[in-house]
């Protein structure tokens, strides 16, 4: 089977070879949006790493950000860190590493041109294109044993001298139609059995790999994953999460249930159903919390210690939950959950002015957040300071419609009342917020 290599346009290609595959190795153009002009650009280049003073920060300030590559038009979505949500605007302070691992994959691309024949992926391309495409590679890499696959939405198949067009017909999602795809791919007789990785596995796959989330999969490709591959408990575990999200308990338990008996020491598995069993009122709070602070003795698991604060939350434990979500931001100083959690735990215990100052931190991270807008308007309030609550709804709601806020502004609004410090609604364990998807 030849080797299955994307070049763009953005993340559909890379998430559709890799989940019918089964071959998770990341390559140069993964992750990213490429128009085909900086594609042959870059290879003309020789695929030279781009400058500092190249890059420029689009969106800054939002969870759309991303790092453009002027010379070329090349969007890097996912491949500068994240503070929280968004790129931060020293994002420069990461190209070190940047340039390191796009030399890094750079050299992996041309070693698997030399040493293994590939089938390079192009969605969303005209023959003429195609053409400038085929003979900047080939003047690049004139021993590569190389065929193309270019995969459009509308216009008349065409044929060219390393390749051929096909016409994919499909709902735009950000992942991709996963049975359009892999009916191609088995037409082209690119893959075997298709419906390889779930997604968890696909941006969870190693070092290499950019995406920290992945959500947003339909669930017939989890169920026909599933069926397909029996032995794979990805996917009864990416199900369970979908179950959950739905509140469908019995469901969620049973898949997570699945997915630990396949592999009974795997974290994530535990996370998800410890999450189960509390949402289905099977398994007490402490139960759970002392569960997870066992597997927690052993090896720190991110989403494991955000139930464990969550837990000592929904059971009144404010000091553990402050000391558990600040164990966690020691490790994970950007995550913009657990700085919300630290800042519910203090304004639950009347510790206003460091509640404020938390709340800050995670609106940073994460600047759009409801329940972290949410919070900073009630701390303003119970601080006396109701002006500054409304006008922050104000601008929010201005932007980004929210019953839920629109609600708190008009309680601030109409009531008069100030906000008196008590237990803050916490992030419920029962409600699910599981791994996430790539552009």
């Amino acid at each position: 089977m030849r080797r299955l290599i994307s070049l763009g346009e953005a993340c559909e290609v890379t998430n559709q070879l890799r989940q019918h595959s089964g071959d998770n190795t990341a390559h140069l153009f993964d992750w990213q949006t490429t128009p085909v002009a900086g594609l042959i650009d870059l290879v003309e280049s020789g695929l030279s790493t781009p400058l500092p003073e190249e890059l420029h920060l689009l969106k800054p300030g939002t969870r759309l950000s991303a790092v453009l590559h002027g010379p070329t038009g090349i969007r890097y979505v996912h491949q500068f860190p994240r503070r929280g949500k968004v790129i931060p605007a020293e994002f420069l302070a990461d190209y070190p590493a940047f340039a390191s691992r796009f030399e890094h994959l750079a050299a992996r691309l041309r070693a698997t041109l030399r040493e293994h024949p590939v089938t390079l992926v192009r969605r969303g391309v005209s023959r003429a294109e195609a053409l400038r495409l085929e003979d900047a590679m080939r003047r690049a890499f004139p021993s590569a044993d190389m065929r193309f696959l270019y995969v459009n939405a509308s216009g008349a198949p065409f044929e060219t001298p390393l390749g051929r067009a096909a016409k994919l017909v499909a709902p735009d999602t950000p992942f991709g139609d996963s049975f359009a795809w892999a009916e191609l791919l088995g037409k082209e007789r690119l893959v075997g059995a298709p419906f390889r990785l779930a997604p968890a596995q696909i941006v969870r796959g190693g070092t290499d790999n950019q995406l920290e989330e992945a959500d947003g999969h339909p669930l017939a490709y989890l169920m026909e994953g599933r069926r397909i591959n029996p032995d794979n408990p990805w996917f009864p575990y990416e199900l369970g999460w979908n179950a959950l999200r739905r509140r469908r308990h019995r469901r969620a338990t049973a898949f997570a249930r699945e997915a630990l008996d396949a592999n009974p020491d795997n974290p994530d598995f535990i996370e998800l159903v410890l999450r189960a069993n509390v949402a289905r009122r099977r398994l007490p709070r402490e139960t759970a919390l002392r569960q997870a602070l066992l597997v927690l003795d052993v090896a720190e698991h991110p989403g494991l210690l955000t139930l464990s604060v969550d837990l000592a939350l929904a059971l009144g434990w404010m000091p553990e939950a402050l000391d558990l979500a600040e164990r966690g931001l020691r490790s994970e100083l950007h995550s913009d959950g657990l700085h919300l959690r630290k800042a519910q735990a203090l304004f639950a215990g009347g510790r206003l002015q460091e509640a404020d100052a938390a709340v800050d931190e995670a609106l940073a991270l994460h600047p759009d957040g409801k329940a972290y807008v949410a919070l900073k308007a009630k701390t303003l309030t119970a601080l006396g300071r109701t002006g500054e609550a409304r006008g922050l709804l104000s601008d929010v709601l201005s932007r980004k419609p929210s019953i839920r806020l629109r609600m708190l502004q008009a309680g601030l609004m109409f009531s008069g009342v100030r906000w008196r410090r008590r237990r803050v609604p916490s992030a419920s364990p029962d409600t699910a917020s599981g791994p996430a998807a790539p552009p």
